[in-house]
């Protein structure tokens, strides 16, 4: 769905939201990439959203995420 169909109110799926919040963070320099990145935020409590990707067959990343996602608390 294009931005003009997200400004007039139209119903978008779950992925393609996702698409337009990370989209808009990099626009605005609030995207961290990497692991490097994102452990920082994370660590700093800058993180709003967290996101790994479902076919990550790396264990060591899902057990170090772990922890910092489920650990956090929303405001």
């Amino acid at each position: 769905m294009t931005e003009e169909g997200l400004a007039a109110g139209g119903v978008i799926d779950v992925n393609t939201a996702i698409q337009e919040v990370l989209k808009t963070a990099l626009i605005h320099d609030g995207l961290a990439c990497g692991i490097h990145e994102a452990a920082k935020a994370l660590d700093k409590c800058q993180a709003h959203l967290c996101v790994l990707a479902s076919n990550c067959n790396e264990p060591l990343y899902v057990n170090l995420w772990r922890p910092f996602v489920l650990g956090t608390k929303s405001t």
